[in-house]
């Protein structure tokens, strides 16, 4: 009888888990789980498995640091404006996305915070992202008091900004105004932009994101490529210096104006940069240092050889929150190489799920041959194992937002690519290789194509795993 009140009382708290208990039983069952993983069988059968996959990490462990750094160094050169009119006259401050604290603010942290102020344009390449509205820490809204920064995207319901279509399609020619002349089609045309107007697809993950108008000065516009462009810049903070950044091209339909952004504003902003004035004080900031090498990390083995639930791609470490290790927790192999992330921690372990657990989810970056720049997919959610029985090959199913805009000269749709994670995932550095895929480059926007992700190693044969700690959390968390 005590023993059937015990197995309903356990029971029940897998169902209602109650954080004292659980610690509790984490740390009283941990010796009987490392006991019965060292007798298990199975583990003398996969240690041929183990030994060769560690043994491809070990071998490739230089080449994936040299990625990550070259990587990390190319995201921060893209983040930055190519057109000469959007960084001449400006100083850059490149800065890292940590995460959203809401849909429509990210946190990031800035690579220098000396002279950056609130209101300050941010941008990602020539697209503009939004401004700084607040600093965080003590004394942050002192000017270099922080380097952790608030961002308000360009998405938020209160958010306005001036807008000019410099040269815009019309669908018909405007008429003779008699108090004004003639309005020719080459004319520009002003409006204000801010907030957004969604129009729901078939799956919720893929709802389309479409930048509201506001009073456009021609209602004969049909389209055009929309700039950031302030009446009065003198009365702005910041003023002028994001004049001429892009907003994306105008539309029409039945309902209205609204404008396809150039950015994926909810999943695909990893690095941007903050445009500042030019100050001789100040020099250009360099690009953000890899995790790979810093402090915060701790080694590890599995606990387990998997899941019970055979439907699951997860295990057991034998590292908690004792040890620093958090929920979102990035874990990866030897090299730069990402297994899974951290499902759940306790005091004494941790659960981790692998890449191929359905629902894991990333934020992926792509390495397309041919391509000099890597391309910001968004997010990627895993769907299991590929159908091929002898390969190490992983599903996943890829949230478009934002198009490639990838024209090849042979005509080929696809193309091979090398995966990286992105940042702004709590707990999860950039830079991190996970496969390679062929990429079909014509996919268009809101559409969810299935990716089929080889791998070097399968997750669960690697035994040296490390795993980000706490320590971490305010440098990519």
């Amino acid at each position: 009888m005590p023993w059937t009140l015990v197995w309903l009382a356990l029971l029940f708290l897998t169902l209602r888990p109650f954080g004292p208990v659980d610690a509790a039983v984490d740390i009283a069952t941990a010796p009987l789980r490392v006991v019965s993983e060292l007798a298990s069988p199975l583990l003398f059968v996969r240690q041929n498995r183990v030994r060769a996959a560690e043994s491809r990490l070990a071998q490739t462990a230089a080449n994936e640091e040299a990625s990550n750094k070259q990587l990390l160094a190319d995201l921060a050169e893209a983040a930055r404006p190519d057109e000469p009119r959007l960084f001449e006259g400006r100083r850059i401050v490149h800065a890292q996305v940590l995460g959203h604290r809401d849909f429509d603010h990210l946190r990031v942290r800035l690579r220098d915070a000396r002279g950056v102020e609130l209101g300050y344009p941010v941008a990602c390449g020539n697209a503009y992202a939004g401004r700084i509205v607040d600093f965080e820490g003590p004394g942050a809204l002192d000017a270099g008091a922080s380097d952790v920064a608030i961002v308000q995207l360009v998405t938020a319901k209160d958010f306005h900004v001036g807008a000019i279509v410099e040269e815009p399609e019309r669908v018909q020619r405007a008429p003779i105004d008699p108090a004004f002349g003639t309005r020719t089609d080459t004319s520009a045309v002003l409006m204000t932009v801010g907030g957004v107007v969604r129009k729901k697809r078939r799956l919720a993950a893929s709802a389309e994101i479409r930048l509201a108008v506001h009073n456009p000065s021609d209602r004969t516009l049909a389209s055009g490529l929309v700039r950031v462009h302030e009446l009065f810049p003198e009365d702005e903070r910041g003023g002028g210096l994001s004049a001429g950044l892009h907003l994306g091209r105008v539309h029409k339909d039945d309902d209205g104006f609204w404008i396809t952004p150039e950015l994926d504003y909810k999943d695909g902003l990893f690095q941007v940069v903050v445009l500042c004035p030019p100050d001789a004080a100040y020099g250009s900031a360099v690009p953000f240092d890899t995790a790979l090498r810093d402090s915060n990390w701790v080694r590890t083995r599995p606990l387990s050889l998997g899941d019970a639930n055979p439907a699951r791609s997860a295990c057991k470490i034998r590292v908690g929150t004792r040890h620093g290790v958090y929920t979102g927790a990035a874990v990866t192999s030897v090299g730069a190489h990402l297994v899974g992330r951290v499902v759940r921690s306790g005091p004494a372990s941790a659960d981790v799920a692998f890449l191929d657990d359905p629902g894991f989810s990333v934020v992926a970056v792509a390495r397309i041959d041919g391509d000099d720049e890597p391309r910001v997919l968004g997010r990627l959610v895993a769907m299991g194992r590929g159908e091929d029985p002898e390969g190490d090959t992983l599903r996943f199913r890829w949230i478009v937002r934002v198009p490639l805009d990838l024209a090849l000269a042979d005509g080929s749709r696809t193309r091979h690519a090398r995966l990286f994670t992105g940042s702004g995932d709590p707990g999860l550095p950039a830079g991190f290789s996970f496969g390679e895929t062929e990429l079909p480059i014509d996919a268009e926007a809101y559409t969810e194509p299935v990716l089929e992700v080889r791998t070097d190693i399968a997750p669960e044969d690697v035994q040296a795993l490390f795993v980000r700690t706490q320590g971490a959390q305010g440098a990519d968390a």
